[in-house]
């Protein structure tokens, strides 16, 4: 039986890189995979307890940016008592290099960096440690192209499609209608975001979206569903522009394909994103789609979701006041066969992984 360490360098909530790790342990045959998990940072407890019946052990290592020495400190003695054949990390920079340095030094065979996004908050400790990740891996795996490029440069990755599962997110009216009730939602048209809220996701610039949309008479509400460390001054900031009472914000939920089912329009306003998962759920779900030029095209399955630059409010206001929500079911049944046609079924993906990096 293989011994796999997975590592999630983020949070253990539901975001992209924990929707991974899910899809994985949801596919795995236990029987074949011993699997463990570090995890770091903030813990969902009920994903933690979710996951429990997939894995052998779960490791809450606490804040890896406060304590780093003590973090690979307990990373390098479980390496060392496991003897793990695969250890697989999932970052969005090269400061997976702490976890790949301690792999190295304890000398496992297979270690695979997998990164999930295009850009860092900290550039300068991204580019020093780039050289030192790309002596300690063994593997590079990444969302997108630009992804890869960004982290990898030269040195040979392979693109690991972040897939869904479609039929969860095949659009059902009464589903919408049950979603739309219990939210106290009529007749608006909900613009939806989901993300945590922070630098790179940007909620902030919705703010001036959804201003202007009731400025101008339309029936509208934002829905956000997310938390971090701007939360708090995301619902200062709204308050300040006089829409509080025309947002939504949810915790986040295990049941997101039902909440996009409410939405009428899905907003995706990231200052940078290597693929962005939900946009592809929102696509999936049949939703019109809008997105800054900072995400990836590589996400754009349906070939309907716009761009638009995050210096050109005017253009975004004009896309929610004009767009066709019409026909749900139709489009969700559509953009669902590009999506599965083009590889992102999360199955087959995670079958392919297991078969060329698990072995």
């Amino acid at each position: 039986m293989k011994k796999i360490l997975i590592i999630n360098t983020v949070e253990f909530e539901y975001n992209g890189i924990t929707k991974v790790i899910l899809n994985i342990l949801e596919n795995v045959d236990i029987n074949e995979y011993n699997i463990d998990i570090v995890a770091c940072d903030k813990i969902d407890a009920s994903i933690k307890e979710a996951v429990m019946t997939k894995i052998n052990k779960f490791y809450d290592f606490g804040f890896r940016k406060k304590s780093l020495f003590k973090y690979m400190l307990n990373l390098q003695k479980i390496i060392k008592e496991n003897r793990y054949d695969v250890i697989h990390i999932h970052g969005n920079s090269s400061t997976m290099a702490f976890e790949s340095l301690v792999a190295k030094m304890c000398n496992t065979k297979k270690i695979i960096a997998h990164n999930h996004n295009n850009q860092t908050g900290h550039p300068y400790i991204n580019q020093l440690l780039k050289p030192l990740l790309k002596l300690t891996i063994t593997d590079a795996l990444s969302c997108s192209e630009i992804a890869g490029k960004w982290l990898f440069g030269k040195y040979k990755f392979n693109i690991y499609k972040n897939g869904i599962d479609t039929e969860r997110y095949k659009f059902k009216f009464d589903v919408r209608e049950t979603i739309r009730r219990e939210l106290g939602i009529n007749d608006e048209l909900i613009i939806g975001h989901i993300g945590l809220f922070n630098e790179q996701k940007n909620q902030i610039f919705l703010l001036e979206v959804i201003k202007k949309l009731v400025n101008m008479g339309i029936n509208a509400k934002l829905l956000l569903i997310g938390h971090g460390d701007k939360k708090n001054e995301f619902i200062e900031s709204a308050s300040r522009y006089g829409v509080l009472n025309d947002i939504v914000i949810l915790e986040n939920r295990p049941d997101i394909c039902d909440l996009l089912m409410g939405m009428d329009i899905f907003a995706f306003p990231s200052k940078w994103e290597g693929f962005g998962i939900a946009l592809l759920e929102a696509q999936a779900s049949g939703l019109e789609c809008i997105a800054s030029t900072g995400v990836s095209q590589e996400v754009n399955i349906s070939g309907k979701v716009r761009y638009s630059s995050l210096e050109n409010i005017e253009e975004w206001v004009c896309f929610c006041e004009n767009s066709d929500v019409s026909n749900r079911k139709n489009k969700s049944n559509e953009n669902i066969n590009k999506i599965v046609k083009n590889g992102y079924d999360s199955k087959e993906n995670v079958m392919k992984m297991l078969e060329e990096y698990y072995q």
